[in-house]
């Protein structure tokens, strides 16, 4: 039952209601998955092709965070050198790196900086097998980066490179391993859109209901209820082909569901899925707040957030 309160003159209105406080899925850290081939120097001595593969996140305010980082080289045969003149052939085979904790570090612009001294672990084989498996007793090692680790952000032109000098002890010799690779994104997060249908209903330059600059924007009803609206997400992936207007038939191909939540007594709250939404009712008077929630088929995330207010025709 729908009760609809008449105020009189000289009787005071009630006020709005305070605001549901932004909710945390409003904020999403943007995950990549990028891979890069280069080459691996050795003491610059050698230089062997190499390969490095990683998952990192970026966040809203510019933390990364690497959660899987693995970097391996081709098999070498590594001369060691002992007092000038005893010098000893060591096999590298199936050579590897992995991160053994979470790195972080910082994005500015398109370069990610990670912090010095991550400490990362090694393993390695002295023979290689005719079916092209390693075998032999494993070798593992501890390796740590001498100097920042440097990363090539640039998701939107699908540019990665990554840059790095590892230091490791084997049989008290003393080896730089240096990594220098360019490569592309294997999976890109999607990005969150949506557009509206509905009489005299606007989107502002942000994508979200309300077209003035007030904090929050206002949004004029359409109904005397308030802004009666249909939402159609026009959401898309980079890693889908292509973008909107390119090629209508496959921008979402990566795209593996979309979720909407809007603001309640108790926070935001899903209030349906799929493509589109609606009609839903915004209520005169209120502020409200709308979030789309998509992920790609790689569980990479995008939300798009909304935070308006709903006002009466002047």
């Amino acid at each position: 039952m729908t009760m609809v309160l008449m105020a009189s003159s000289g009787c005071p209105t009630a006020p709005p209601p305070t605001p549901v406080e932004l909710h945390p899925l409003s904020h999403v850290p943007a995950k990549f998955w990028a891979q890069a081939d280069g080459r691996v120097r050795i003491d610059d001595e050698m230089t062997v092709p190499g390969r490095v593969r990683i998952w990192y996140s970026v966040d809203h305010e510019g933390v990364v965070e690497v959660e899987h980082l693995y970097a391996w080289m081709d098999d070498v045969d590594l001369a060691v050198t002992f007092l000038w003149w005893d010098v000893e052939v060591e096999p590298l085979r199936c050579t590897t790196l992995r991160n053994q904790g979470v790195l972080t570090g910082t994005l500015n612009g398109t370069e990610i900086q990670l912090a010095s001294g991550a400490a990362v672990e090694g393993i390695s084989y002295s023979e290689r097998g005719e079916n092209g498996k390693c075998v032999g007793k494993a070798r593992k090692f501890e390796v740590e980066a001498t100097d920042s680790i440097l990363l090539t952000h640039d998701p939107e032109n699908n540019r990665f490179a990554f840059e790095a000098a590892f230091e490791t002890m084997q049989d008290e010799h003393a080896f730089t391993i240096s990594f220098a690779a360019e490569g592309r994104y294997l999976n890109r997060p999607p990005i969150a859109a949506f557009e509206i249908e509905g009489v005299d209903a606007e989107l502002n330059e942000e994508g979200c209901p309300g077209t003035t600059k007030d904090n929050p924007p206002i949004a004029i009803a359409n109904t005397p209820e308030g802004l009666s609206v249909t939402f159609h997400s026009s959401s898309w992936d980079p890693d889908g082909l292509f973008p909107p207007g390119t090629n209508p038939k496959r921008p979402r191909v990566d795209i593996a569901f979309e979720q909407w939540a809007r603001s309640g007594a108790e926070g935001l709250r899903p209030v349906g899925s799929g493509r589109t939404l609606g009609p839903i009712l915004f209520e005169t008077g209120r502020e409200h707040q709308l979030l789309l929630w998509i992920s790609d088929r790689q569980g990479a995330e995008s939300r798009k957030f909304c935070h308006f207010q709903v006002m009466a025709p002047s």
